[in-house]
């Protein structure tokens, strides 16, 4: 592990990713393990996300296509059933897989007023319980209209590689930063947009191909 000065930044706004960066493994993964064990849909899901993480890991997932998923996810629930679903998955798989030393190392930031962002690709109502039991100031996810209590249309830009960019240079807008001051943890090379972007990219257990690529840059890696 780098030294904590390299890993920790004096910033102004730390990103986070959330599957394989605050959490040890990939919540979807969780998520389709945890269901497939509940109902036939349940392995469906799992097929389908088993499709969609191989090409993920080579940086070449469709984004239009993980919507698709995450919109079956929610098939045949109202907006609260659902929400209600999650933290179901939250408390009896996720709130394990959070990693005891990202929770150090956060509670590190905010006592330097860093205010502590997760951005995702995850649905945000599946995020949402992570976010709230770390305290993070503002979650980024991939979203859907609700309107009635029911499931709408994807909202846009997503919260994938290039929107990522969009998301958090609204935020900081709104801060009055520039992204160049800030932070982003994570372990994907589909979040190399992002990283090029922010003055302090810290890489987390990344894969191979972003593994390479921190080594090039000369990126702090936390492993």
């Amino acid at each position: 592990m780098e030294n904590k000065q390299n890993i920790t930044p004096n910033v102004p706004i730390a990103f986070f990713d959330l599957d394989d960066t605050i959490t040890s493994e990939d919540t979807d993964t969780l998520w389709v393990e945890w269901n497939a064990r509940q109902s036939i849909k349940g392995k469906l899901e799992k097929l389908w996300l088993q499709r969609l993480m191989r090409q993920y890991r080579n940086g070449k997932m469709s984004v239009h296509e993980y919507l698709k998923y995450q919109k079956f996810k929610t098939w045949g629930h109202s907006a609260s059933s659902f929400i209600k679903k999650a933290e179901k998955f939250f408390n009896e798989v996720g709130k394990y897989h959070v990693r005891s030393y990202m929770l150090e190392l956060i509670e590190s930031l905010k006592k330097e007023n860093t205010k502590i962002t997760i951005i995702t690709a995850q649905l945000d109502l599946i995020a949402k319980p992570f976010a709230e039991h770390i305290g993070v100031d503002i979650l980024f996810g991939n979203s859907f209209e609700i309107n009635s209590n029911k499931i709408g249309k994807a909202r846009k830009p997503y919260c994938f590689k290039e929107g990522k960019i969009f998301w958090a240079n609204q935020y900081a807008i709104e801060k009055k930063i520039k992204l160049s001051e800030c932070s982003f943890y994570s372990d994907s090379i589909n979040d190399l947009p992002l990283l090029n972007q922010v003055g302090h990219p810290v890489i987390v257990t990344p894969d191979a191909l972003l593994k390479e690529k921190a080594v090039s840059q000369n990126w702090p890696i936390i492993t």
